[in-house]
């Protein structure tokens, strides 16, 4: 009874819902593979969320995808009631994921999560590297699904269609290396 106390109680984010259109609209102007990326930036700029969720959002861009996992993991540690209103495999889901192998996780996650219910398919979600953090946030803005609806897809590791008429420029690394000696 605790637990559906936890689970209804826990509040979806508040968010901007013209800040999340703003990250919309430059979604199809970046490459695929830095899609997901800028939606977990976007959702992180435009609404208010659970700290654990804040830092795991900074976490993904800022660290290796080994230590980013980590804090996804944090995330759903300390924000329990969240993951079981985002996910309703729970806790067990996430226990039988770490026995898995990264590239064995989308199927167990696509139906213990539920993400039928964000108008993905499940051979869709097969393609991208599944995201704990990704589902969180997706049930976080899925009230603004009809402001952003390619928000979710992107939060979810799905390719939202590229501009072909929007020149892309190649990014810099985020770490700036020492100059060459002579």
């Amino acid at each position: 009874m605790l637990l559906l106390i936890l689970i209804l109680a826990a509040p979806p984010a508040a968010c901007d819902a013209d800040g999340l259109k703003k990250v919309e609209a430059v979604l199809s102007q970046v490459q695929v593979e830095h899609q997901q990326h800028l939606a977990f930036a976007g959702v992180r700029e435009a609404c208010t969320l659970h700290p654990a969720l804040d830092q795991a959002a900074q976490a993904s861009y800022n660290f290796a995808p080994q230590e980013a996992a980590l804090m996804e993991a944090r995330a759903v540690a300390a924000a329990p009631e969240l993951w079981m209103a985002a996910c309703p495999g729970g806790p067990r889901l996430v226990a039988q994921l770490i026995a898995l192998a990264p590239n064995q996780r989308a199927a167990p996650l696509y139906e213990g999560c539920n993400l039928k219910r964000f108008g993905i398919s499940a051979a869709a979600y097969l393609q991208p590297k599944p995201s704990l953090l990704g589902i969180l946030l997706a049930h976080q803005v899925h009230p603004f699904e009809a402001q952003a609806p390619h928000l979710i897809p992107a939060l979810l590791g799905l390719a939202v269609p590229v501009d072909p008429s929007v020149t892309r420029p190649a990014l810099k690394p985020f770490i700036a290396l020492p100059p060459e000696a002579p």
